[in-house]
């Protein structure tokens, strides 16, 4: 009964997990990493110096952790969030129910336009740097900002470097 009970207790945790990461890598292949608060801090500040009301994506918004800070400290500027994962994107429209400037879609960001984003925010692969360097040169207008956590692109000159945050000018 004992072994019985442990059993059904490890299930009843384990299935949620599996669930939550190991379905969304299957069905994507790519899996989620959660952001420090201290990089989120760092985001904020980066587009605290911008001096302006922005309008910015996040391209794999994972729990839409940084998405929902950057709203609610700049509520006058637009923020979207691309995520694949069903799950984590329920979870942000959950979290994120009562913030007017801020919307998550399920959705995969290689299919997005970026055309009307003046401020871009990643924290994807460095597999995926060149490709994704490629689709904001081809899509982005003069003077975006790119704000890549921790991997950096092969090509476009960064502006700025800090606590791993890359910021670069299109």
């Amino acid at each position: 009964m004992i072994l019985l009970t442990i059993f059904l207790i490890l299930l009843i945790i384990l299935i949620p997990l599996f669930c939550l990461y190991i379905l969304p890598l299957l069905y994507s292949g790519i899996h989620y990493e959660k952001t420090t608060n201290k990089k989120i801090k760092t985001i904020k500040k980066i587009i605290r110096q911008k001096n302006t009301n922005i309008n910015a994506c996040d391209l794999g918004s994972g729990n839409g952790a940084i998405l929902i800070h950057l709203a609610k400290e700049f509520p006058n500027s637009k923020f979207t969030g691309y995520e694949i994962n069903p799950i984590l994107t329920i979870k942000s429209k959950i979290k994120s129910r009562k913030i007017q400037n801020l919307e998550f879609k399920q959705k995969n960001f290689w299919k997005q336009n970026l055309k009307n984003f003046d401020t871009i925010i990643i924290f994807q692969y460095k597999t995926l740097m060149k490709k994704i360097e490629n689709k904001i040169k081809k899509e982005c207008k003069k003077n975006t900002t790119i704000i890549s956590n921790h991997w950096q692109f092969p090509n476009i000159k960064k502006t700025k470097t800090e606590n791993d945050i890359h910021i670069y000018k299109i």
